[in-house]
Formats: C-alpha cells, sequence, structure tokens
C-alpha cells in the first residue's frame, strides 16, 4: 500500500510538469477509443462555455480566454491558446481551430456555421449539445461492453474461492487416514 501511494505522489508530481502532461495526454488522444471521447469532451466544455459567454455579452476574445481555463487537457489549452492570438490578429475562430488539429471537424464545421450565419453563440451550444449527447452514448456502449466482462470475472473468481473451499475439505479426508 504504501509503495502505490508512492508511486501516485511521484506520479502526480510528474504530471505538473509540462513537458511530462503534454507526453501524456498525447499518448492518450493516441487511443482509439479514449482519444476521441477525450476530444469531445473538451469540444463540448469549449463550445458550452464560449456560447455561454457570447450570448450573455462577453467578447470573443475574452470568451476563448476564459474557455481556455476551463479545459482539461494540455493539447486542448494549447490550441485555443493559439487560436486567440490568430483571431486578435483578425483571422476567423474556425479555421484557427482548425489549425491545431485538435477538436473534432463537426464542432469546427458549426463553428464556421455560427461565424457566417452571425449566431455564434447558438451554434457552440448546439454543438454543446451534440458533443454531450455522443459523449453519453459513447459511455453507455462501453459500459454495456464492460459489464460481461466483469460477470465473467466475477464468475472467475467465485469459482476459484469454491475450489479452493472444495479442496480444503477434501484435504482433511486425507489427514483422517
Amino acid at each position: 500500500m504504501i509503495g502505490l501511494l508512492g508511486a501516485f505522489l511521484i506520479a502526480s508530481r510528474a504530471l505538473r510538469e509540462t513537458h511530462i502532461a503534454t507526453a501524456v495526454a498525447r499518448s492518450l488522444l493516441r487511443l482509439p477509443i479514449v482519444g476521441s471521447l477525450i476530444r469531445r469532451i473538451e469540444a463540448a466544455r469549449l463550445t458550452r462555455t464560449l456560447g455561454t459567454l457570447l450570448r450573455n455579452g462577453v467578447g470573443l476574445v475574452s470568451g476563448l480566454s476564459i474557455a481556455r481555463d476551463v479545459l482539461g487537457n494540455v493539447i486542448a489549452s494549447k490550441t485555443v491558446t493559439n487560436a486567440i492570438s490568430k483571431v486578435k490578429a483578425g483571422e476567423r475562430l474556425a479555421s484557427a481551430l482548425a489549425e491545431g488539429r485538435f477538436f473534432p471537424p463537426q464542432t469546427l464545421h458549426l463553428i464556421q456555421l455560427g461565424e457566417e450565419t452571425g449566431k455564434l453563440a447558438e451554434m457552440n451550444l448546439r454543438a454543446a449539445e451534440i458533443h454531450d449527447g455522443q459523449v453519453q452514448q459513447t459511455v453507455q456502449r462501453l459500459l454495456s461492453l464492460l459489464v460481461p466482462f466483469v460477470t465473467i470475472v466475477m464468475g472467475l473468481v467465485v469459482a476459484g474461492i469454491v475450489g479452493s473451499l472444495i479442496l480444503a475439505m477434501l484435504s482433511l479426508n486425507d489427514l483422517a487416514l
């Protein structure tokens, strides 16, 4: 237990280092299901926060700065930081975010549509709803795949316990002879 606690403390300290956190984030994004799930969660966070701020009268650059602080992924934060500097220079938000290649194309298309129609806040909130639904659906599918696996593992544990009890009872018969 002490070794496990020590490993946890060392890992948490190591993740505070920027280069280590970036490497871990990159490796998680490369995983097949986990990577797309992380991208959707971060896209939902960004678009919901930005859409709410824009709807309440906050400027785009200020809203992006605030929304960047909501993100939990280092790479997503860097992407938004780069997008902020490009938006300040006059570039469109969708193209600035697209250069980071982090957010899903669906998010970028909805943001671009919002920019073109002048309804950026509404399209950001719509994108957040879509991503929240996709995340929920993916998690439900993963849990439904996990149930048979847990059932099999529990069956093996119970079989091991029963087997050891039977073996102990049979060994008692050997002692009596």
